[in-house]
C-alpha cells in the first residue's frame, strides 16, 4: 500500500488545525482538520485518515508528488498516534530563511494544549513507546512548554525538543540528563557571518557556548540544514571545528525542507552533505546518516560520494 509514516500514525498540532502530515512545509491543506477547544477529535481523525488512505490507493492521491509517499507494508502499532508534533506557536528570537511562520495564523489558536496533551496520554491515544516532537517557534519562549514537558517527562514519554539554544533551559537539561529528552539544535553554519545570514540575527557565540553546557548533560544533536548558502568547504570545516570545541559528538545532516518537497535540491548541496558526513566521522563525530531524508534517488548519490571520499 502506498502511504507514509506521517499518514499512518502521526499528528501535527498546529495553531488552528490538526494535520496528518508532520512536515511543516506541506501546508496546502489536504491533510488538515480544523481544530479548537479542549477535546481531542479522535473520531474525526480516524475518519479523515481513512478517507485520505482511500484516495491514496485510487491513483489520484494529493500526496503522490511527496518523496516520502512510498509503496510499503505499513504495520500498525495499534495506537492512534505513534508520533506527535507540537507546532502551534511561533515565538522565536530568530528569523531563519527557511522558517514557515507565514503559513500559520497563530492568532487563531483556540485550543488548550495542556488539556489536549493530558487527554492524549490519559486515554492512551499515544503509543507509550512513541515520541513527542516539539517544533516551533522556540520552546523556551512558549508559555505552555514547562507544564507539558514536565507532564510528559513524568509519564515517561520520550520527547525530541528543537531549541535554538539562545536561552539555556534547566528543564531541558534535566530531561536530557534523565534520558527522556533528546535535544536538537539547528545551527546551520560554521561562521558568524553565515549564521547571521541564515538566522537573521547574530547569536553565534551565545549558541555555541550554551551547546557546550548542554553537551555535558545528555544526548544532543546539532543539525546542519544544507543549502546553497552554507555549502562551501570553509563553512563545513568551520562547523566541524565548532562542534569539536563545544564537545558535540553527534550531528544530523538534512536538506532544506521546502527544497526537498519541491525536488529542488542542487548537486552542490548533495556534495556538501556527503563532505560534511565524512568530515564529521573523520573527527569521531557520529552522524545521523539518514541520507534518505534527501529522497531515495538523492540518498544513493550521497552514499556513493561518501564511499568515494572514504576511499581517498
Amino acid at each position: 500500500m502506498k502511504s507514509c509514516r506521517n499518514l499512518e500514525a502521526s499528528i501535527n498540532i498546529g495553531p488552528d488545525f490538526l494535520s496528518l502530515c508532520t512536515s511543516a512545509h506541506a501546508m496546502d491543506g489536504h491533510t488538515r482538520l480544523g481544530f479548537s477547544g479542549t477535546k481531542f477529535p479522535t473520531e474525526e481523525i480516524v475518519t479523515f485518515r481513512n478517507q485520505l488512505t482511500y484516495l491514496n490507493q485510487r491513483g489520484t492521491s494529493p500526496c503522490q508528488d511527496c518523496p516520502q509517499f512510498v509503496e510499503k507494508n505499513w504495520a500498525s502499532s495499534g495506537y492512534l498516534i505513534d508520533h506527535l508534533v507540537i507546532n502551534d506557536w511561533q515565538e522565536c528570537h530568530l528569523r531563519c530563511v527557511y522558517c514557515v511562520d507565514e503559513n500559520y495564523n497563530f492568532q487563531l489558536r483556540r485550543h488548550d494544549l495542556r488539556a489536549i496533551i493530558k487527554e492524549i496520554i490519559d486515554f492512551r491515544y499515544l503509543n507509550p513507546s512513541g515520541t513527542v516532537h516539539w517544533g516551533g517557534g522556540e520552546v523556551t519562549l512558549y508559555g505552555a512548554f514547562p507544564f507539558v514537558a514536565e507532564y510528559l517527562m513524568g509519564c515517561g514519554i520520550h520527547q525530541f525538543i528543537n531549541t535554538n539554544a539562545i536561552k539555556y533551559s534547566q528543564l531541558i537539561a534535566l530531561g536530557a540528563s534523565s534520558g527522556v529528552i533528546d535535544l536538537q539544535v539547528s545551527v546551520d553554519a560554521g561562521s558568524r557571518a553565515v549564521y547571521e545570514r541564515i538566522k537573521g540575527r547574530d547569536f553565534f557565540d551565545t549558541v555555541w557556548d550554551n551547546l557546550s553546557h548542554y553537551a555535558q548533560t545528555g544526548p544532543i544533536t546539532v543539525k546542519y540544514i544544507v543549502m546553497d548558502d552554507n555549502a562551501s568547504q570553509s563553512e563545513l570545516d568551520g562547523f566541524v571545528e565548532c562542534c569539536i570545541r563545544a564537545g558535540i559528538r553527534r550531528i544530523m545532516v538534512v536538506p532544506e525542507n521546502r527544497q526537498f518537497c519541491s525536488n529542488l535540491i542542487s548537486s552542490s548541496v548533495l556534495d556538501a552533505a556527503a563532505d560534511l558526513i565524512v568530515k564529521a566521522q573523520q573527527n569521531n563525530i557520529t552522524v545521523n546518516e539518514r541520507a534518505e531524508q534527501f529522497g531515495e534517488q538523492n540518498a544513493q548519490l550521497i552514499r556513493n560520494k561518501v564511499s568515494r571520499l572514504r576511499e581517498n
